[in-house]
């Protein structure tokens, strides 16, 4: 994206606008496309392949959260403490009901 928006970018618009000039002074008007739009599509498939990754990634984290809660009710079921951070400086400690 980085390179897109910074190198590519600037570089179709000043091409899109000495086709401008060119057209202008050869009195005819070879095409409609313009060196952005190649850009300006490729900034689009990669923003939906970008889409594409974070919703997989939202399913997998999300299917990862539901193992270890299911991980920590079996493990509070059989009477273990649950540590969550670290053992010195815990975040929080789960202790199983009495």
């Amino acid at each position: 994206m980085v390179l897109l928006d910074n190198w590519w970018l600037p570089i179709c618009q000043q091409e899109d606008k000495w086709d401008v000039l060119m057209n202008e002074q050869l009195k005819k008007r070879e095409d409609t496309v313009r060196w952005t739009d190649a850009v300006r599509l490729s900034q689009s498939e990669n923003r939906e392949a970008y889409e594409k990754d974070l919703k997989k990634d939202r399913q997998i984290t999300r299917k990862m959260q539901r193992i270890v809660d299911m991980e920590t009710e079996l493990a509070l079921k059989e009477g273990q403490t649950i540590v969550r951070g670290r053992r010195r400086h815990p975040i929080r400690v789960i202790k199983p009901e009495s």
